[in-house]
């Protein structure tokens, strides 16, 4: 199973060196999900059942037959395209733990973004957050390999925060 991230961060759960942890009582385990896993988190956090496209979702066991998922041949996702299908609700960070996710298209939905381990995402040149609602770009610069920033129609307000130009390829 590929290292991804964990299923909660709660008291039970925690962040650090990159990796999601539990704590048992006596020692932290790592706690992992496949991508699959992750999917079930986002179509579960974003009100799946209610997107007004969620061909395949949850129903065949191959993600990448699920609308809005494209992998490569190794079955790793590539890109989530999930523009304008009325998801509600918050993005889990664990997507960033994603390898070879390039494209995170989340336009024109009612979500709340978190950039919380978004430095994970070592992959990710294009990320579509336009109409969200999006209030704060804090941790942005985290995204290292960022770039292509769709976040227009947002309720950003004041300057350009300047974290936003430590993104070297944006």
């Amino acid at each position: 199973m590929t290292h991804c991230g964990a299923v909660e961060n709660n008291d039970d759960y925690y962040f650090k060196d990159n990796d999601y942890y539990s704590d048992n009582g006596n020692n932290a385990d790592i706690v992992t999900l496949s991508e699959g896993e992750i999917l079930k988190l986002l179509y579960e956090a974003t009100d799946g059942a209610n997107w007004n496209e969620n061909e395949n979702w949850l129903v065949d066991n191959d993600y990448c037959t699920w609308h809005g998922i494209i992998c490569n041949e190794g079955k790793g996702i590539i890109e989530i395209d999930l523009t304008n299908h009325q998801l509600r609700g918050s993005i889990p960070t664990q997507i960033y733990f994603m390898k070879s996710l390039s494209k995170l298209s989340l336009g024109v939905n009612e979500i709340t973004v978190s950039f919380d381990g978004i430095k994970n995402a070592q992959s990710l040149i294009l990320l579509d957050l336009q109409e969200t609602g999006l209030s704060s770009l804090k941790g942005i610069s985290n995204a290292v390999s960022l770039v292509d920033l769709h976040i227009n129609s947002n309720g950003l307000t004041g300057p350009i925060p300047e974290e936003i130009y430590n993104i070297d390829k944006l």
